[in-house]
């Protein structure tokens, strides 16, 4: 077990005691991060049991409810029975009844503590940095960016890191909403929930390999669509003709709910910085020259990081903290491997090698879009952050943490008795909020 509060680090642990030389003459900097979408385009929903009016937003904030392990948001459904039409169609008796489906939400402790010294020659050596008084904005800055994972890793495999540890314990899942480029509409995953359990995907600071029904099916799609690995470039983002069999698959097909952007119907897409094709005029096909200029977007919209124009019902948000997806094992044992941006720039994405189909050195890595829709995710903040501090050996060394209580996770829903996603007799499992696109990456830097 871990000594509470941990030794700090001195300049010589940091192999930086050439620092003391010039400790007048130097600041610290911080490093620079990338804004994050999902920091807009949100909104708070009051639960009400007798269900919620969901709002215009793709990301829901649920507030503080101390107290429960669980809840279940509720949301009234439309109406759909056929009318009655006619003097010969009577009413009495054809009565439809309301209908309501509800997701259930979690939380669990989220905590990140800093060490550092109270006094002594330590302190006296670290001091002039004011190293000390950022303790607290690079805490912010750490579960803000931490925050962003989570929010990049529900919409591919439903919960949250955090919902997967105890005592919360819940079996990530991936989406049922796939689509992946070069495939035909007809062609995509076929979903199961009971094919669809996977084992400690979401380990940090990279994911676990996992394997199953599931993930067979998705891999088989994966490697139909570049020619078993010879051919990645069948599976870039490069094409409108793409683009109108995806907008035309979310919209139609999956039937996600958009929302209301510039007073258009519309659905968030995020695209890999990688995928530089759709961008890229000099592309047969490409959409650069069509992408509607920004000038038609309003403030509101403009404002969303990286935000570069619309087509059709899709505007594109370049999301340089996308995930990956790497493609391992065999056909009939292949495994998938999610790999996602964490703090400070770890990163646990398949990036360190290109893509590889020599024998010995296998690498099939694609990038992750994603689609967002209504009510994509929704974030259950049970307790607020708080600080707190620990101190040892008469305050020489101490620890200063946060902590609260919280959980992100897709909004899927169960129609009818809840029965915790698992579809059965009166129970349906429904997610149109998000779609997942997969992709194979797209060399920036090509050699004719």
């Amino acid at each position: 077990m871990a000594t509470v509060p941990a030794t700090p680090s001195t300049l010589e642990d940091m192999d930086a005691s050439g620092l003391k030389m010039i400790a007048y003459q130097n600041k610290l900097a911080n490093e620079c991060q990338l804004d994050d979408v999902f920091n807009y385009l949100s909104e708070d929903v009051i639960p009400d049991p007798n269900g919620s009016e969901i709002p215009d937003a793709v990301f829901l904030r649920v507030p503080n409810s101390v107290g429960a392990d669980s809840m279940k948001l509720g949301l009234l459904m439309d109406l759909q029975a056929a009318p009655r039409l006619g003097n010969a169609q009577h009413m009495l008796g054809y009565e439809e009844n309301l209908r309501i489906k509800h997701t259930t939400l979690y939380h669990n402790e989220i905590k990140k503590s800093v060490a550092s010294f109270g006094w002594g020659i330590d302190w006296n050596a670290l001091e002039p940095y004011q190293a000390y008084k950022k303790i607290h904005p690079k805490m912010k800055k750490f579960l803000a960016e931490f925050r962003g994972r989570r929010c990049r890793e529900c919409t591919m495999l439903t919960y949250g890191l955090e919902l997967t540890e105890a005592p919360r314990s819940l079996t990530q899942q991936f989406t049922p909403n796939i689509f992946v480029m070069n495939t035909a509409l007809d062609g995509m995953p076929t979903w199961d929930v009971s094919a669809n359990t996977l084992s400690a995907a979401g380990t940090y600071p990279s994911s676990d390999t996992v394997t199953g029904d599931y993930v067979e099916r998705i891999a088989d799609v994966m490697m139909a669509a570049v020619d078993s690995g010879a051919h990645p470039e069948y599976a870039n983002l490069k094409t409108v003709k793409q683009l109108l069999a995806l907008e035309y698959y979310v919209r139609d097909i999956l039937k996600l709910e958009p929302i209301m952007l510039d007073s258009q119907p519309s659905y968030i897409f995020l695209i890999p910085s990688n995928a530089v094709k759709i961008r890229d005029p000099g592309e047969t096909g490409s959409l650069a020259e069509l992408i509607k200029d920004m000038s038609g977007f309003t403030a509101y919209t403009k404002a969303i990081p990286n935000v570069i124009g619309r087509y059709g019902s899709l505007v594109f948000v370049v999301d340089g903290r996308a995930p990956t997806l790497t493609v391992g094992g065999a056909d009939g044992s292949w495994t998938l491997t999610p790999g996602f941006l964490n703090p400070g720039g770890n990163d646990g994405r398949n990036y360190s090698a290109a893509w590889s189909n020599t024998s010995g050195s296998l690498n099939y890595v694609f990038d992750v879009g994603t689609i967002l829709g209504r009510a994509a995710i929704v974030e259950w903040i049970v307790a607020d952050y708080k600080y707190a501090t620990e101190a040892t050996e008469y305050g020489k060394f101490n620890g200063k943490g946060a902590y609260g209580l919280s959980g992100i996770q897709m909004v899927k829903y169960e129609a009818g008795t809840p029965a915790d996603g698992v579809t059965g007799a009166g129970d349906t499992y429904q997610q149109q909020s998000s779609c997942m696109v997969i992709m194979s990456r797209a060399e920036i830097v090509e050699v004719s």
